[in-house]
């Protein structure tokens, strides 16, 4: 050791050597990312407490995987999308924060907790590394081991160890990922940086040397010119922000080492490095900079992606390395990185931040601005179902977040929509809004020093569309459909220049015979362009093949020929230049791969010449593609949205600015042959013909020939439509207008019709029953002739009768009254002002508890909870107790928590949680319940989410993200609060007191997905740094389907009740059976439970059968349904005394006499029996105990030695004939 510290202070001492000189082993140690000089100076300025180092200082020691319990948790590998990267990442950067931490302050814990992780994950990888990713956990595990091997701790042949899983496990697989022309550099370069890590923590120069010349020369992006582009222009921030930010940082950690060892690549290519930093951190301050487009080997990136497409979006740029840039440059060198500083002005203190690279409190760049100004210029926008919000950026880039409150009076009532910090956007979108009310928002900027006043409120009201009439000549048309598909739906305003919504379904494009979705399109003849914005579409990086964008085709079948732009493909962001089924066959251009919304498309049309643009402020535009397509002038030209087949709910996108000019065409004639057919008493029926080229008609409606006319539907693209809930008894007039994309037609064909007088409702078709666990839903069809009320009637058999049991104003009602294992008829009728009408087919249903659970947590002491539908019980642990609940007891959690049975959530694919909660403080994080196998399979629902202060709901499996609902609702301490996940395909609801608070309808994971849990907890979490939740929780149940809106309510109202049980009259063993005397307040059916079934066994769950003497607690039971909690249990004892006697309960050709006597039965018979006769005794459950062959006898003599007292079946069987008797011993 004495030897490599002398090597050391040698080698600091030589003056830094040119560019193309080769590095000679044994290398400085530490000799990373950091020098002794770096650590020695943060250890000096932490325990001298000053600013900035001891700001970073105290966010580290408060983090908690820098704290010295920490333990990992090794895999055979380190990359993988499946929690395995992120895994070793988060253990190699835990070593570095404990090892850190004890050269700082020398508590060996720290470093012992460092060695340990180490040691763990250098056992456990055996062989060359896999899986996505893994050279970046690769540089933090050597990072951390350059630290971890200055402590005297770390055994001899544990370094070894290590070394050989960097030498023969890490490296290989790191040099052979480099060199594939192309490859990004947010992946190239950390597997060159790991590379040059490698060698110099092994003291190879060949490995060193071959990192340094990569750097400078590679094919791929680990070289500097390969990716900084341009004089200064990083090519992955094409890709998006955050993948660029991995690139540049890698090169800042290469050119830091080399540094550390005498070599100043920072200089390389003119400070080609500066001047990338500065590029991004202009862009991403909101200021434009000059992009050149660039075809990155077959990345096609015209504009840089949009840092600002959500609050959340802006990459922080990994502080250590702009700290080291921003240092070297600036105060090693004297130059210039206004941008870069204030980027970093503008961070908010994070782990480690000023500690790493600052050389003075003079120089650091972790001065704080003055507090910003009041928000200027704030502009509000109302669009479809949402409000845009934007406002000038203060002067100097003095704010790093800002603060977005609504109320609905200007005066007061204001309420926080948004908050962000660590990003400069000064743009919001408001959806969560009511289309047609006003609301009021103001806004106020912040930094590290504080906040801004508010600006003064201005106000915005969202639009609600209009699906019924659109733009003049456009309209709305589904592309082919199958049977699961929703009907594609089309909303327009005019505001934003021309704004549509669209929702649809579909499969995909490519094949003839495919749905394709939601069409919204006009008629146009000849030359066109058309362009419009996409503000406003999903793009998760899923797998799926949604789709959007702008066409032209020929007609609206599938087969029809068509050219397209489109957005699309594995994470809708693959642009397309497209033509197919067209006279000169099928063709592709494939534009950029990164297309992010907000994005601006224009489609253009000049003889059969097609050409196709992208843009991303809609007025510099990039070529995607162009070709010549032989395509009839007459054509539809419009928007277009594909679901892709996996979305039933169907898919979303927003398009404003819509602009279409055409180049020719003419108006279209008036419609002919226009006639009304009469439909009954409510409605009427259209129908036309049109000529010309025609894309949608207007239809409008008077009770009277001179008018006024209102528009009964403005877009309809097909020449018929029939006009529902009219007067019955009245004459209507009709006019319908053609329209295309040059106008509507001059003219209007005219018509009128008269409804006949109100008649009965017809019967209601489609009469469904549906059975839950002790209800059953029913449905039907709505019926017309002006219905009022449906009649529901039930009966007990098949064909009726019937009894009346409810009414019902919609064409749904829930029959709650029913008791499980028993079969329901239901029939349904309709009633207006004429009468009542005929019954509806009838249905059926047989509620079952199912695979429903239910813990009514209503035991008086112990340790256990038991499900009263299905049984397993719940495990109280450490400090939980019963204690007053919501209904009877309860569970107070205290410290404690409740485990629930494992494999609980297997069955948890469309299903419903409830449970009641009282919390005695609400703290971040704190767990309602948390279920799963680790924290990267997992499911919880917090109480307090602390980014948002509210409940949360997220399930998570591997790399994938986190799935949330989230909401705005906060429950509150000391109260009872009702909260139900209900979870159906893939949307998710979150209800609070009965009514919705949350909603996400893109889950593509359910609790199901997660398999078989084995840690499954009510009020603890899967971290260990989170809080137990403090407080009363009651009545949790599990539905095995997902309840409608109107069950949650009624689960939320659901009564108490109570059991009035009388005592119980002694038995003899074979009396009767007993029925108790017992009923609950609720009028539900009660069933029975015998603590000692040997001596009276419950019947059908509600009769006694006494079986032996003893003394049995008879428990009667009420579980509840969605009306009613389960009600306590009552216990009453019975006293069963020995019985004695022969009853005859079967009747027979076969005449039998039995006398009991001391040790055995005495059995005669009128006459000898035949041949073949049998007599058996049997035990009360149907067990065979005893049997003989009689043989022509009169009499037989039965030992019954060794029976236990109880009653028995003695059967005697004879050619088909039989007699049964009940003994009694």
């Amino acid at each position: 050791m004495m030897r490599k510290i002398f090597l050391i202070a040698i080698l600091c001492l030589v003056p830094f050597i040119g560019q193309a000189q080769e590095l000679q082993a044994p290398f400085a140690h530490p000799g990373l990312n950091h020098s002794r000089a770096d650590l020695e100076r943060m250890k000096e300025k932490v325990l001298a407490k000053e600013k900035p180092w001891i700001d970073g200082w105290d966010a580290l020691c408060a983090f908690r995987d820098a704290q010295s319990d920490f333990k990992a948790s090794p895999k055979p590998t380190i990359g993988g999308t499946d929690g395995t990267r992120q895994r070793a990442s988060r253990d190699a950067m835990a070593a570095y924060y404990n090892i850190l931490r004890w050269y700082v302050t020398g508590d060996e814990a720290h470093a012992r907790c460092a060695v340990d992780i180490l040691n763990a994950w250098s056992a456990s990888v055996q062989s060359v590394v896999t899986g996505e990713l893994y050279m970046l956990p690769a540089c933090e595990f050597i990072e951390a081991a350059e630290l971890v091997r200055l402590y005297p701790g770390w055994k001899a042949e544990d370094v070894e160890r290590f070394e050989k899983m960097a030498r023969d496990y890490i490296y290989p697989a790191c040099r052979d990922f480099r060199g594939e022309a192309g490859t990004w550099p947010g992946w190239d370069g950390p597997a060159n940086v790991a590379c040059l890590y490698i060698g110099i923590f092994l003291d190879d120069a060949e490995m060193v040397n071959d990192a340094i010349a990569y750097y400078k020369t590679g094919k791929g992006g680990g070289c500097i010119t390969e990716g900084i582009v341009f004089g200064g222009q990083p090519v992955e921030m094409g890709r998006d922000q955050p993948h660029a930010a991995i690139g540049i940082d890698a090169y800042v950690d290469l050119c830091q080492a080399l540094w550390n060892q005498g070599l100043d690549m920072y200089a390389y290519e003119d400070n080609l490095l500066l001047k990338g930093f500065e590029y991004y951190a202009k862009f991403n301050l909101e200021h434009p900079v000059d992009w050149t487009p660039i075809d990155y080997h077959g990345h096609k990136f015209y504009y840089p992606a949009p840092s600002n497409n959500a609050p959340s979006s802006m990459p922080n740029n990994r502080i250590l390395a702009n700290e080291a840039v921003y240092h070297h440059y600036v105060d090693r060198k004297g130059l210039d990185a206004p941008y870069l500083r204030t980027m970093m002005k503008l961070k908010n203190v994070d782990v480690l931040t000023g500690m790493m690279y600052t050389y003075s409190d003079t120089t650091t760049a972790y001065v704080s601005y003055p507090v910003p100004p009041v928000p200027e210029d704030v502009k509000v926008t109302g669009s479809i179902g949402r409000i845009d919000l934007d406002w000038a950026s203060a002067e100097g880039d003095v704010a790093n977040g800002y603060d977005v409150q609504r109320s609905v009076s200007p005066d007061n009532g204001f309420e926080t929509v948004g908050s962000w910090s660590g990003n400069s956007t000064t743009e919001f979108a408001d959806k969560d809004v009511e289309p047609g009310k006003t609301y009021y928002y103001r806004v106020r900027a912040k930094n590290r020093s504080g906040e801004s006043a508010w600006s003064e409120p201005v106000s915005g009201t969202a639009q609600p569309g209009s699906s019924n009439s659109l733009l003049s000549g456009w309209t709305q048309q589904d592309i082919g459909k199958e049977e699961w598909m929703i009907d594609g739906v089309t909303k327009y305003s005019p505001v934003n220049g021309h704004t549509f919504v669209l929702t649809g379904s579909g499969r995909d494009i490519y094949s003839a015979e495919q749905p394709e979705g939601n069409f919204t399109y006009t008629a146009v003849t000849g030359d066109f362009e058309l362009v419009a914005q996409i503000y406003d579409g999903e793009q998760e990086g899923s797998q799926l093949k949604e789709k959007f964008g702008l066409a032209v085709r020929e007609n609206t079948t599938t087969s029809s020929p068509k050219v397209m732009l489109w957005v699309g493909d594995a994470g809708t962001r693959y642009t397309h230049f497209m033509w197919r089924n067209t006279a000169d066959g099928n063709g592709d251009v494939a534009g950029s791969d990164h297309t992010w919304v907000p994005v601006w498309l224009k489609l253009v049309r000049k003889g059969n010449v097609f050409e196709a643009y992208v843009s991303d402020s809609g007025t510099r535009w990039y070529t995607v593609g162009a070709s010549e397509i032989s395509f009839p002038d007459d054509c539809l030209v419009g928007m277009w949205v594909c679901g892709g087949a996996y979305r039933p709910e169907g898919y979303t996108v927003g398009f404003d600015h819509v602009a279409l000019t055409c180049g020719g065409g003419t108006k279209p004639s008036v419609p002919t042959d226009l006639e009304a057919k009469v439909l009954g008493s409510t409605s009427l029926s259209l129908s036309w013909k049109a000529s010309g080229h025609v894309s949608s008609f207007k239809l409008c409606r008077s009770t009277s020939p001179n008018g006024p006319f209102e528009t009964v539907a403005g877009s309809l693209s097909a020449p018929s439509y029939t006009d529902e809930g009219l007067e019955p008894g009245t004459t209507y007039y009709y006019k319908v207008w053609a329209a295309n994309a040059v106008g509507e037609s001059e003219e209007a064909a005219t018509v009128s019709a008269a409804t006949e007088d109100l008649s009965l409702p017809g019967r209601p078709e489609a009469a469904e029953a549906k059975a839950g666990n002790g209800y059953v839903s029913l449905t039907w069809e709505a019926t017309g002739e002006r219905t009022a009320y449906y009649q529901v009637r039930r009966g007990s058999m098949f064909g009726g009768p019937y009894t009346l049991i409810g009414r019902a104003m919609e064409n749904r009602y829930t029959d709650h009254k029913v008791d499980n294992g028993k079969m329901y008829y239901y029939v349904v009728s309709a009633v207006n002002a004429v009468g009542e009408g005929t019954y509806s087919e009838e249905a059926k249903a047989y509620p079952q508890v199912g695979s429903c659970r239910y813990w009514p947590f209503d035991e008086a002491g112990g340790t256990a909870a038991s499900d009263v539908w299905n049984g397993g019980e719940a495990q109280l642990v450490n400090n939980s107790r019963f204690d007053t609940g919501k209904y009877d007891t309860g569970i107070h959690l205290s410290g404690g928590h409740i485990t629930l049975p494992a494999g609980v959530t297997e069955t948890w694919k469309d299903f419903t949680l409830s449970l009641w909660v009282k919390p005695d403080r609400v703290e971040d994080w704190a767990r309602i319940v948390d279920c799963g196998t680790g924290t990267d399979n997992n499911l919880f629902l917090t109480i307090k989410a602390a980014q948002t202060g509210c409940l949360r709901y997220a399930i998570v499996q591997g790399t994938s993200g986190e799935q949330q609902i989230n909401t705005d609702f906060c429950p509150k301490a000391s109260e009872w609060t009702h909260i139900v996940l209900v979870q159906q395909g893939t949307t998710g609801i979150l209800y609070a007191n009965g009514a919705e608070v949350g909603r996400n309808e893109n889950l593509t994971l359910s609790p199901a997905d997660l398999g078989y849990t084995t840690r499954n907890y009510i009020g603890r979490s899967a971290h260990t740094a989170d809080p137990y939740l403090q407080g009363i929780v009651d009545d949790l149940r599990i539905y095995d389907c997902a309840l409608e809106a109107d069950q949650v309510s009624a689960l939320y109202q659901a009564s108490a009740q109570q059991i009035t049980f009388s005592g119980l009259p002694a038995m003899k063993v074979g009396d009767e059976e007993l029925t108790p005397s017992a009923m609950a307040t609720s009028g539900l059916s009660l069933t029975f439970r015998s603590s000692r079934p040997e001596v009276a066994e419950v019947v059908d769950g509600c009769r006694i059968r006494a079986l032996s003497p003893g003394e049995a607690e008879i428990t009667a039971l009420q579980t509840g349904n969605l009306l009613y909690a389960a009600a306590a249990p009552v216990s009453q004892t019975l006293m069963v005394e020995k019985g004695d006697g022969v009853e005859s309960i079967g009747s027979g050709k076969i005449k039998v006499n039995v006398q009991r006597h001391e040790g055995g039965l005495h059995i005669s018979f009128s006459q000898p029996v035949e041949d073949d006769c049998r007599a058996m005794l049997f035990e009360m459950n149907g067990v065979l105990i005893r049997s003989a062959i009689l043989t022509g006898v009169n009499h037989y003599e039965w030992d019954t030695h060794g029976l236990s007292s109880g009653i028995y079946l003695l059967k005697v069987e004879s050619r088909g004939n039989f007699t049964m008797l009940k003994i009694v011993l």
